[in-house]
């Protein structure tokens, strides 16, 4: 992705993309910097395979791997599936 503070996780089957994340590393002057993880997708076809929640675990390994203490993850008001997740 350009920097070290920046990843692109993806989950594959079969050699085809089912899931992405970009992860990054935000600092902060008030707080220990914590990781950011935008734009994670996933394929509803594997809705019920957990493929969700194996991205999800993606860049929480990342953000401990990179000696951040937290990792937030934002979504709009309106994706109440979203929340759900």
């Amino acid at each position: 992705m350009g920097t070290a503070d920046d990843a692109l996780l993806v989950a594959e089957d079969g050699g085809r993309v089912i899931a992405l994340c970009h992860a990054h590393a935000r600092p902060a002057l008030d707080k220990p910097p914590e990781a950011v993880a935008r734009s994670l997708v996933a394929d509803q076809a594997y809705d019920d395979r957990g493929v969700g929640r194996d991205t999800m675990m993606m860049p929480e390994t990342w953000t401990s791997d990179h000696g951040s203490g937290s990792l937030a993850l934002y979504s709009g008001a309106e994706r109440s599936e979203a929340h759900a997740f």
